[in-house]
């Protein structure tokens, strides 16, 4: 070290300086090799399901006292109010397994698009495993261009992605997780 005190001081904060920049980027590269992150994101609850139930008129006003008839009563418990009546639930669109993009770089569980009642579209990922990796993204893949949807929230577990309104799905073949920092794909899933 005899060398580094023979050295200017603007030298040796340069030096110092690229060595925690080396020391950092070598921790954000390697760390991801031994480290898992694991989510357990629920299923999207869709607004419907959080709404309030009963007849239209208990909702605006539960307090007001009813004037209708016993007959009117009886027809409302009837045929179910629109304000009850339960909505139709999301729909699986597409669905995929999940593969290793080669023998270093696995992956396994499933990647399901679905339709929500609202119309918008999520992308969910459900016993899912990819071995880690600096940057990953999760992209939907047409052969020749990706629609990346965000950040991998963790290499482990069920998370789900929105998917862009106006995105047909029908123009995607695959959904890949894929490393941005050196353009390398982990897992794919092929619909």
């Amino acid at each position: 070290m005899n060398w580094f005190r023979s050295l200017k001081p603007i030298t040796k904060t340069l030096i110092t300086a690229g060595a925690l920049v080396a020391a950092g980027l070598a921790w954000w590269l390697g760390s991801p090799l031994f480290l898992d992150r694991t989510v357990d994101e629920g299923f999207p609850v869709a607004a419907a399901e959080s709404a309030p139930t009963g007849t239209t008129e208990q909702i605006l006003d539960p307090m007001e006292p009813s004037s209708r008839t016993e007959r009117e009563n009886q027809q409302l418990d009837e045929e179910p109010s629109p304000a009850s009546a339960p909505a139709p639930g999301p729909v699986a669109v597409a669905e995929a397994s999940f593969e290793g993009a080669d023998e270093f770089h696995q992956g396994r569980g499933t990647a399901t698009a679905y339709e929500l009642e609202d119309g918008n579209l999520i992308l969910r990922l459900t016993d899912f495993e990819v071995t880690n990796g600096p940057d990953l993204r999760v992209t939907l893949f047409d052969g020749s261009r990706y629609l990346d949807l965000g950040a991998l929230k963790g290499n482990i577990g069920d998370q789900n992605y929105d998917i862009p309104a106006g995105t047909q799905l029908g123009d995607y073949t695959s959904v890949v997780i894929w490393c941005r920092a050196f353009d390398v794909d982990f897992a794919i899933a092929s619909f």
